[in-house]
């Protein structure tokens, strides 16, 4: 009796791995006042498509855009900072981790053909600050990243 138990548990829980592993991923697209839920997005030049599961289609103004998600990988719209801790401007950056309240994000520029990365820590949505040359062996650690020399 008992192994008919185990083996009934066994494979309800492998049911259940399945099912979980076997959905898609959903992304988003979040303005100020909405947010787009869908399976597919396409950034085109001014507008960004959300397409839903049911093959209707959203139409978003990227200067409206403040954050979204697309495969497994989430953007939000911070401030750029210079080494001078002066803002720039505003980018779409990619959120790596978190942790006590701070998050680390990733924001990537092409010089020419080849990308160039800059990583921020923010808390409370303001910079907290701006990892470089100096402070990545001793920050990057904090949030699980093995910086490379």
């Amino acid at each position: 009796m008992k192994t008919k138990i185990t083996i009934i548990i066994l494979f309800l829980l492998g049911f259940g791995v399945r099912l979980m592993a076997g959905g898609e991923d959903i992304s988003y697209v979040k303005t100020g006042s909405k947010v787009y839920f869908g399976t597919k997005i396409k950034i085109g030049m001014f507008n960004t498509r959300v397409i839903a599961p049911d093959g209707s289609i959203a139409l978003v103004h990227n200067q409206d855009i403040v954050a979204y998600k697309q495969n497994s990988k989430q953007f939000e719209l911070l401030p750029i900072v210079s080494e001078t801790n002066k803002i720039v401007g505003y980018g779409m950056m990619e959120y790596v981790a978190s942790r006590s309240g701070l998050k680390l994000y990733r924001y990537c520029c092409y010089d020419q053909v080849v990308p160039q990365y800059a990583y921020f820590v923010f808390k409370n949505g303001k910079l907290y600050l701006r990892i470089d040359k100096d402070n990545a062996l001793s920050t990057l650690p904090f949030f699980g990243i093995t910086p490379k020399i």
